[in-house]
């Protein structure tokens, strides 16, 4: 037993508290935990582009959460991360019912940025000319709103349909912190393609 201790969750915890862009211990982490929430998300009954979403949303929340992650037990922590992929799949479940059914202006692209995937070509999913135009529009504002590293790893993963792992590696940053990046980005035109639908008083 104890030379597994190098790698139990608790020591893999307190690595990702020490060092919180530790590119090792994510990937581990990943490894290990990545596959068990998809798994929990299926049985719950999350499509898989859904359950890959929860996956990430997961991630980030770890990434912001971690100095105060309880890593004394595994089993403790096992439970935490269950009820954080349970509440991120309830609270996605509620975001599809709110934005089921609108037709404003921009809905397309709102949807699009929800739930797309790496490895999805999102511009090649805007058929409609208008959305095409608030996308494109709204990609011009946030890209000049956030860090260049962060705005092409949203680029490279959601447009240009790179794998995340490769996009990391291309980035040298730890895919933690590309799933971070991606979901900064993805909040940034959630925003602004809000704010350009919105009627004006012209």
């Amino acid at each position: 037993m104890g030379s597994n201790a190098p790698t139990t969750t608790v020591t893999l915890l307190d690595r990702l508290r020490q060092v919180p862009l530790d590119n090792d211990a994510w990937d581990e982490f990943i490894r290990r935990y990545g596959p068990r929430i998809y798994k929990w998300c299926r049985r719950y009954g999350a499509q898989h582009a859904d359950a890959e979403e929860i996956v990430q949303i997961v991630l980030v929340k770890l990434l912001y959460h971690i100095q105060h992650v309880d890593s004394d037990r595994a089993g403790r922590f096992r439970a935490w991360l269950q009820v954080v992929t349970r509440n991120a799949w309830h609270d996605l479940c509620r975001h599809h019912r709110s934005i089921h059914g609108q037709g404003a202006g921009g809905d397309t692209v709102w949807e699009l940025l929800t739930t797309v995937e790496a490895g999805d070509d999102l511009v090649a999913e805007l058929d409609d000319e208008y959305d095409r135009a608030v996308f494109e529009e709204a990609k011009k504002r946030v890209q000049l709103l956030v860090e260049p590293q962060t705005w092409q790893a949203f680029a490279l993963t959601v447009i240009e349909g790179v794998p995340n792992d490769e996009a990391a590696k291309r980035l040298g940053i730890p895919i933690g912190v590309l799933y971070l990046a991606k979901s900064r980005v993805k909040a940034q035109l959630k925003k602004m393609v809000r704010l350009l639908s919105e009627p004006t008083d012209d």
